[in-house]
């Protein structure tokens, strides 16, 4: 729950939970085993939401649309960790370590938002653009994270624009192919 609540903080205020998580003793396999794959497992039970709006929906429809879900965010997480730890090479300060540890809390805790918003809106009764351009506020805690890393000052805008990227696209790209195959 403690965790939860971290993921929670980012949104009202990235700078002190960045600096609490990333700057802290938070071990990344606590927090993937704590957080990130219960999230999971409620990100694949919100998709009984679906029932509420889509009329010709199956049981086989939900829990495929699930399984997808859950796939999909668990291959992001994995995906994000080795191509923002390659693009950190490019972008951080000259003489400066990012341990993997650090990345990895960090895209367990960017991908948990968007967990919690992936949750929500399938469990709304219809659709809401609200929730489907809120994951775009993934830039501030993004941006607020760079100083915490270490990203050099110039390089700022690429990390942040890529590395929000990254985490927008990654699971949304892998839900559509898995959906699209199945």
């Amino acid at each position: 729950m403690n965790k939860l609540l971290l993921t929670l903080k980012l949104l009202v205020s990235p700078r002190p939970t960045w600096a609490q998580l990333l700057g802290g003793s938070t071990s990344s396999s606590e927090s993937e085993r704590k957080l990130f794959y219960p999230l999971v497992f409620v990100v694949a039970l919100s998709a009984v939401g679906l029932f509420w709006r889509e009329v010709n929906l199956t049981v086989g429809d939900v829990v495929i649309s699930a399984i997808a879900q859950a796939i999909a965010y668990i291959l992001s997480l994995y995906i994000c960790v080795i191509a923002i730890s390659w693009g950190l090479n490019f972008v951080v300060e000259k003489d400066a370590f990012v341990a993997p540890g650090k990345v990895k809390t960090f895209v367990i805790y960017c991908l948990s938002i968007l967990m919690l918003i992936h949750i929500v809106k399938n469990l709304l009764p219809a659709e809401s653009a609200f929730f489907d351009l809120f994951p775009i506020y993934l830039i501030i805690p993004v941006w607020q994270a760079a100083e915490f890393l270490h990203i050099d000052k110039d390089n700022t805008g690429f990390f942040v624009v890529g590395a929000t990227a990254l985490l927008l696209v990654t699971p949304w790209v892998i839900n559509a192919l898995l959906s699209f195959f199945v």
